[in-house]
């Protein structure tokens, strides 16, 4: 279904906003099963999604699945490691899923 145009659109952003959605509510953490230490980042997944949008999110997601490394300083375990990548791949999914179906 479209639902109209949404009433906020007065703010001006200097980006395509044809071709991105700056409303998009990433996919929740199980912050029980991830280390602490990560809420922060977490958090600022879904603030550089509501600022740069989709595309840029996704492909930052998706790097970041590759490239961090478990947080050996604060103790986090293989198992809170996994799972947060396993997050990580959820939102880079869910992005692209939504960059695919035109948001």
């Amino acid at each position: 279904g479209g639902q109209g145009k949404k009433e906020a659109e007065e703010s001006v952003v200097a980006y395509n906003s044809q071709l991105d959605s700056f409303d998009t509510n990433l996919p929740l953490a199980q912050r029980d099963l991830l280390h602490k230490s990560r809420t922060k980042e977490i958090t600022q997944l879904q603030h550089l999604c509501d600022e740069v949008g989709l595309r840029v999110t996704a492909v930052y997601a998706s790097t970041l699945v590759q490239e961090i490394g478990r947080n050996e300083f604060d103790r986090e375990t293989l198992a809170q490691f996994e799972n947060l990548k396993l997050y990580l791949v959820d939102v880079t999914n869910c992005l692209i899923r939504l960059i695919d179906e035109g948001r």
